[in-house]
């Protein structure tokens, strides 16, 4: 269970990101990793290390699991392979090329499964004002369809 007391957070009180891999049973494999992973969470989170990088033996093989731009991290993708997954889970945000050329990478590089989650809001759902922003912002200069 998640000690965040913050609803829909996936930050706990040390601003490191929490990964979660569940096996069938139920059982928790997996707390935490605590690396950093994206550009935004470096002002605000600890340094972390490879302890908690690891693949967990499952049913469904060796699964391993990173988040965003942990897989654009060469010694994090080290010790995971290291650690001779077979299916890896990555959770990215959204779905742009660059995600895809990387979840490619890591599959080939990794020779595993690769199994990529991304959060997905529908238009609809977006306020106004912050999709506005958003698509000022991308290069295209419009919302991925898709």
């Amino acid at each position: 269970m998640d000690a965040n007391p913050t609803p829909n957070s996936s930050n706990d009180k040390q601003g490191k990101v929490r990964v979660y891999v569940i096996q069938r049973c139920p059982r928790l494999l997996d707390l935490e990793h605590g690396v950093q992973t994206a550009i935004g969470e470096i002002a605000t989170a600890a340094n972390g290390d490879a302890h908690g990088l690891r693949a967990y033996d499952t049913t469904s093989g060796r699964i391993g699991a990173a988040v965003c731009w942990e897989h654009f991290h060469p010694l994090i993708r080290q010790a995971l392979h290291t650690e001779d997954e077979q299916i890896h889970i990555a959770l990215w945000p959204d779905m742009p090329s660059a995600h895809q050329i990387a979840s490619r990478q890591y599959a080939f590089e990794g020779r595993c499964f690769f199994v990529a989650a991304a959060s997905y809001l529908d238009k609809e759902s977006v306020p106004p004002e912050l999709l506005e922003a958003y698509v000022a912002r991308t290069a295209e200069g419009h919302i991925r369809e898709g």
